[in-house]
């Protein structure tokens, strides 16, 4: 009767039916709570994203992720990312520094230079950075994901007749409180 069964209608649930929908694939959506709600970890209002991540592989999926919420504001009219820089600094650990630096710049179009105590206080006049061995990098790539603006338009867009054939919602104790196949219109 379905291709895909996905467990869990917020953030990553409705991303991965939205995208498996696009692919032509019959979606059921089960989710353990009447939506909206705030027990997930999708709800709230922003996250930070940014390329500035130690691993290399967050990085590589920033990268991946950027032209997608792109594609997902357009899609909405919602505006979803907002632009921001991220100063990433330290006095202590410079390893992980090191490895933020090496991602940002491996992942950024300029020259992402290593700053130290004098230059950070100087590009941030209103910051104090009073150990002489503190030292920054700045991801100019990063920003602000407005969380619920974006869970609401997977939702809308999964719970529309056209992606996701049917939800269940409320499931409690083995007992289904509600089907829906529309929760927010779309």
């Amino acid at each position: 009767m379905y291709d895909v069964i996905v467990v869990g209608a917020g953030i990553m649930g409705c991303a991965t039916a939205y995208a498996l929908a696009k692919q032509g694939k019959k979606i059921l959506l089960v989710e353990q709570f009447p939506l909206p709600h705030t027990r997930g970890s999708s709800h709230g209002a922003t996250r930070i994203t940014r390329i500035a991540y130690p691993e290399e592989f967050n990085a590589n999926i920033m990268l991946k992720a950027f032209p997608m919420w792109d594609t997902l504001e357009k899609e909405s009219g919602l505006e979803l990312f907002k632009p921001n820089r991220m100063l990433c600094f330290t006095d202590v650990e410079f390893d992980m520094l090191s490895k933020y630096h090496y991602n940002t710049q491996k992942h950024s179009k300029g020259d992402v230079p290593m700053m130290d105590v004098k230059t950070l206080t100087k590009s941030f006049p209103l910051m104090s950075f009073k150990d002489p061995k503190t030292k920054g990098c700045l991801d100019q790539n990063a920003g602000i994901l407005y969380a619920d603006r974006c869970l609401k338009a997977f939702q809308v867009r999964c719970f529309s007749q056209t992606v996701v054939s049917a939800a269940i919602c409320g499931v409690f104790t083995g007992t289904v409180c509600s089907i829906v196949s529309s929760i927010f219109g779309g």
